[in-house]
């Protein structure tokens, strides 16, 4: 928020980091909300795997063998 309000940005650039903390999003958007730091994940809330639909959505847009290759190293 700081560089936001300093130096008037649209928007900031995630790193390939986020492909092992896919809820930074969430994180994210809580944050820009209320201004405020979301609980990180429970146990529960955060299994190591990602969501189907990651997959299905990564098929949907690169094509079955690309998306199937860069998603099967997460893949539970």
């Amino acid at each position: 928020m700081n560089s936001r309000n300093r130096y008037g940005v649209d928007g900031v650039m995630i790193g390939r980091a986020a492909i092992g903390n896919p809820w930074v999003f969430n994180e994210i958007k809580y944050f820009m909300k209320t201004g405020e730091h979301l609980a990180p994940p429970t146990i529960d809330g955060e299994s190591g795997c990602p969501p189907k639909s990651t997959l299905i959505r990564s098929i949907e847009w690169k094509g079955e063998r690309l998306g199937i290759v860069e998603n099967e190293a997460s893949l539970c």
